[in-house]
C-alpha cells in the first residue's frame, strides 16, 4: 500500500517523488534523521534508510514527542485551540482570549468565533466514517500504524489530562460530551481487535484524577 501506484517498485523513478509510504506516518518524521522520510524515494536515494525505517524505534519517537511544546489532536480541533490560546498565557492576542471566553464552552460550537477551517486534500475527499471498513482492510491498517498507534494514545491521554485541568482552571466543560460520544466509535479500534477503548472513559479517568473534578 502506497500513496499512489507506483510501477516497479526497485527502480528509481521521477513518480517516485509523488508517492509516499504510509507505514507509520507521522513516528517515521519523529525518528528519522533522513529528510522527507515519507517519500518512497528515500529508501532507494539514502544508503542509511533501510526497510527497518518504516518501523521506527519507538523510544526515540517518545523521546521527540516529549520534547514539543504543543501537540494538537485533530480530532479534537477546537478543544486544542482553546488549550494553546490558554498555555499563551498573558501572551495570548485578544482573539485568542476572546475565543477561550465565548468558544471553549460546551455547546458554543456554532459561535461566530469558531471559524476552523476544513482543508480536503483529494478529488473525492475523505471518508466520513471508517468504522465500516472491511475487516481485511482495518487489518492492514492496523499493522501499518503499530508505532504511530503508540504514540497517538500517549498524545491523547496527555491531551485528556490538559483538557480536563484547563476545565478546572475554566470551571466549566470545554470537551463536550457530544463530541466524545461522537467519536467513541470512531477511535474504538485503538482497542486492537475487539475494540475495546472507549475514549469517554478515558477523559473521566483523566479528569477524576484532578484534586477537583468538573460536575
Amino acid at each position: 500500500m502506497v500513496g499512489c501506484v507506483c510501477k516497479e517498485m526497485k527502480r528509481r523513478f521521477t513518480i517516485y517523488g509523488k508517492c509516499y509510504h504510509p507505514s507509520n506516518f507521522q513516528s517515521r518524521a519523529f525518528a528519522s534523521k533522513v529528510a522527507g522520510p515519507q517519500r518512497i524515494d528515500a529508501i532507494f536515494t539514502n544508503s542509511s534508510v533501510g526497510i527497518d525505517e518504516y518501523l521506527p524505534n519507538a523510544s526515540l519517537v517518545l523521546d521527540t514527542y516529549k520534547k514539543l511544546d504543543f501537540v494538537l489532536i485533530a480530532d479534537f480541533f477546537h478543544e486544542s485551540r482553546c488549550l494553546l490560546y490558554h498555555q499563551l498565557g498573558h501572551d495570548a492576542p485578544a482573539d485568542a482570549l476572546a475565543y477561550i471566553e465565548e468558544a471553549c464552552k460546551c455547546h458554543s460550537q456554532n459561535s461566530s468565533k469558531v471559524n476552523n477551517i476544513r482543508v480536503t486534500h483529494h478529488e473525492l475527499g475523505h471518508r466520513s466514517i471508517l468504522r465500516d471498513l472491511p475487516e481485511n482492510i482495518t487489518s492492514k491498517i492496523s499493522q501499518l500504524t503499530t508505532v504511530d498507534t503508540k504514540i497517538y494514545m500517549m498524545a491523547l491521554k496527555d491531551f485528556m489530562s490538559r483538557i480536563a485541568s484547563l476545565e478546572s482552571v475554566l470551571g466549566r466543560r470545554v470537551l463536550c460530551d457530544s463530541i466524545l460520544e461522537k467519536l467513541e466509535p470512531e477511535l474504538a479500534y485503538l482497542g486492537g481487535h475487539n475494540n475495546s477503548f472507549s475514549v469517554a472513559k478515558l477523559y473521566n479517568l483523566e479528569k477524576n484524577h484532578l484534586p477537583t473534578g468538573i460536575i
